[in-house]
């Protein structure tokens, strides 16, 4: 059997798990709750996920060549440790020490954009295919530096419940301190809203998911979306991100500036990484993202507009292209194509 990779994604509220062989084909998978409190109660939620894919494959443990796992909040990639996220109560947990010593490969952890970014660089939309083909239109997964294969300047950014961004340049991961990509945390806004993080007037805090159903909501009540507020049963508390999205392509005048202003937002997102790290590609994705085309029209109309002489939009700005796996996938795809990073700290041989 050929070699596989086992890659972990974990959330405030779930694990997920994929096993994967080196052409990207995700060959089992499983979900999870997550224990969010402790240490071992956490480790404990993590590993039967684990089980339970490698028991639906019993030859995958002989085959099995290393895990790669991504998480939220501050993590010490070097030492493979968990020090503490907001959604979780597990402090300095050593998870890939972990999962080395009951699994018997080596094991690497990185924040979860950040892996998520990998696996869109490895397997997905930051591959090099032309926007308009599929992204597995060219061959996949090879190493950093071959030429027409994954793009060497990548941003990953992620639209859901928090604004992120998975920062690659010259095919490395850019982290920083440890803080890098955090650019939801921008304060663009003097007279915006209070951000979750404590400044005012960040990006996230006027272009996540949960702040486009909060200006939903606000509208709906205020009588300025008639069909937004039909779709949520004729409660404005009812309403959600998707529903806004939904009622402006159904042709409520009201929702539709509403989305068009998401756009706006997002087109600053990509705007800002743009600048800093000129990107070949930005690959969007998270929930929001889900929304598909109409979100694109609007992040790509705003952007023609904010850069009129710029390439098309549509042209370096692509969905991504791994959805809910994004993350599991990247895990795995540090396996067998390490980030540089984890290659120099002797945390993992050549593949």
């Amino acid at each position: 059997m050929s070699r596989l990779a086992l890659g972990i994604d974990i959330g405030g509220t779930k694990v997920a798990a994929v096993l994967l062989n080196r052409e990207g084909v995700v060959l089992g998978r499983a979900r999870g709750p997550v224990a969010a409190q402790g240490n071992g109660a956490g480790l404990g939620s993590i590993f039967r996920v684990v089980d339970t894919v490698l028991q639906g494959h019993l030859e995958a443990r002989r085959s099995l060549v290393g895990i790669g796992a991504g998480a939220p909040g501050s993590i010490d990639w070097r030492g493979g440790v968990l020090n503490g996220a907001a959604n979780l109560t597990w402090q300095h947990l050593p998870l890939a020490a972990a999962l080395s010593e009951r699994y018997g490969v080596p094991a690497l952890l990185d924040n979860d954009v950040n892996v998520a970014a990998w696996g869109e660089r490895c397997f997905g939309a930051g591959t090099g295919a032309p926007a308009g083909e599929g992204p597995r239109g060219l061959p996949v997964g090879a190493p950093a530096g071959v030429p027409g294969l994954p793009e060497e300047n990548v941003v990953f950014l992620t639209a859901g419940t928090g604004i992120g961004a998975g920062l690659i340049e010259a095919g490395r991961i850019v982290r920083g301190r440890g803080g890098a990509g955090e650019i939801g945390h921008i304060p663009l806004f003097p007279d915006g809203p209070p951000c979750r993080c404590g400044m005012i007037g960040c990006l996230e805090a006027r272009a996540s998911g949960p702040a486009l159903a909060r200006a939903g909501q606000g509208a709906a009540a205020a009588g300025e979306t008639p069909g937004l507020l039909a779709l949520a049963g004729g409660d404005p508390q009812e309403v959600t991100a998707p529903l806004v999205i939904r009622a402006a392509v159904e042709g409520d005048a009201g929702a539709a500036r509403l989305l068009d202003q998401e756009g706006y937002y997002l087109a600053l997102a990509v705007l800002i990484a743009g600048r800093l790290l000129d990107p070949a590609r930005v690959v969007l994705g998270g929930g929001l993202a889900e929304a598909g085309t109409p979100l694109f029209q609007a992040v790509w109309t705003n952007l023609a507009r904010l850069r009129p002489r710029g390439p098309a939009p549509s042209s370096y700005v692509v969905p991504a292209s791994l959805g809910p796996d994004a993350g599991a996938i990247g895990g795995a795809a540090l396996i067998f194509y390490p980030e540089p990073g984890f290659l120099e700290a002797g945390l993992i041989a050549p593949a």
